[in-house]
């Protein structure tokens, strides 16, 4: 797996943001335990995919890294909505780690890191090339709301037991912190929201599975 200072710094890169910004809100988590604690031996933790989910959001999110452990207390309480869970649920069991978008009341970061989970274990099939079986088209989040959505194409051929001409296309997810004050209040009339495309999934991916880096 990846050091922390080599997700941060690929993180930074691939995103714009900067370094020092990313690296604080990565201590910050770590303070509030919310991300590993490495030290400098071989055999130390590496940040797992669940502090992955975490550093992303709080990239997403754009809130002050002084807020993490409030931030991703918030970020747990974003819940996918009854459409969206009725919607995934139509397609049968998705195998793997997809099962997870079929789980009652998973969370954003539960998404995030089933993302992260994938992209680690099959980089390639978050590149939209010929042959691919699982598409992340994106992930989206709107930072004054505090809601999610996810944009996923998953390729029959995955699938137990379907029509190799069947295609499971635009499965869209929603996330949100529904009946919170905060997010049914928030103004509609201007929203800043934040886009991950596929490739960043796909950077972690490549990046955890090289040598140099583990």
């Amino acid at each position: 797996m990846l050091r922390t200072q080599n997700l941060v710094a690929m993180l930074a890169a691939q995103t714009g943001l900067d370094h020092y910004e990313v690296t604080l809100k990565a201590r910050r988590l770590r303070e509030a335990k919310l991300f590993v604690k490495e030290t400098r031996s071989p055999a130390s933790p590496r940040p797992s995919p669940r502090d992955i989910a975490h550093l992303l959001f709080m990239m997403m999110s754009d809130e002050p890294a002084g807020y993490a452990k409030a931030t991703i207390e918030r970020a747990e309480e974003m819940t996918i909505d009854s459409g969206s869970l009725k919607h995934a649920r139509h397609y049968d069991v998705l195998p793997g780690h997809l099962a997870e978008f079929q789980r009652e009341g998973h969370s954003f970061l539960d998404a995030l890191e089933t993302l992260v989970k994938c992209a680690i274990e099959s980089p390639l099939e978050f590149l939209e090339e010929p042959g691919r079986q699982f598409f992340c088209t994106y992930v989206e989040f709107q930072r004054g709301a505090f809601v999610g959505e996810i944009i996923l194409d998953v390729e029959a051929p995955l699938l137990t037991g379907f029509d190799p001409d069947r295609k499971i296309a635009d499965l869209i997810l929603a996330y949100g912190a529904y009946g919170d004050p905060r997010t049914e209040s928030a103004p509609r009339s201007f929203s800043r929201f934040t886009r991950v495309n596929a490739g960043l999934f796909a950077d972690i991916g490549f990046a955890a599975n090289r040598g140099s880096l583990s």
